[in-house]
């Protein structure tokens, strides 16, 4: 429940930006073509649970004292990243943008015993409808900057991930097409949901 609360205030606090009209949230590039570029800085933010897929563990694990601790519970496990600056392209005939970023990213797995950070570079497709709706869909690739325990984790990873939001706030799913860990420690892989702000 106390982390519910924290997650709830947090969500709170970063979508305060995306409502105050006075304070805008990109910067326009001129353009001569049918592109409107857009930089945007400190936007978009996900909140959400993760659980791990396929869980399986390998000998690797044995004698590191971190097996028993791997959860697959979704409340024992969250994630959240925030895209640190990005390039937004926006069609001025059809309505379609693109999106490429570079994001800082935290998943935390059982009660704070096993985290990492990655920094990603997320690309993105977003279909536009009415005046404040977007459906998007997108993929990322990470590197691992900062493991718990860099023995365990893999360096690399992709992910896919897809979502829906109206005025700037909305719901995302994420899943891991490679395996979090290294191959001789697990095949499992991620899969993850919450809230996006500001996408």
């Amino acid at each position: 429940m106390k982390k519910l609360l924290i997650l709830l205030a947090a969500v709170l606090l970063a979508s305060a930006p995306v409502s105050a009209k006075s304070v805008p949230d990109s910067l326009r590039l001129e353009s001569r073509y049918r592109l409107d570029p857009t930089l945007r800085i400190v936007l978009p933010v996900h909140f959400g649970l993760t659980t791990l897929m396929d869980a399986d563990y390998k000998g690797s694990w044995e004698g590191t004292g971190y097996g028993d601790f791997l959860d697959t519970r979704l409340h024992q496990n969250f994630m959240f990243n925030i895209e640190m600056f990005g390039v937004r392209w926006c069609s001025r005939g059809i309505p379609f943008e693109a999106n490429l970023g570079v994001r800082w990213s935290f998943m935390n797995f059982s009660s704070s015993k096993i985290h990492a950070s990655y920094i990603g570079a997320p690309l993105r497709f977003v279909f536009r409808f009415g005046r404040q709706c977007r459906v998007y869909a997108g993929a990322s690739a990470e590197y691992l900057v900062h493991g718990h325990t860099n023995t365990l984790f893999s360096p690399f990873r992709a992910t896919v991930e897809g979502g829906v939001a109206y005025a700037g706030v909305g719901l995302f799913a994420s899943y891991g097409l490679t395996p979090l860990f290294l191959p001789s420690c697990s095949d499992a892989k991620t899969f993850s949901f919450g809230i996006v702000v500001g996408i």
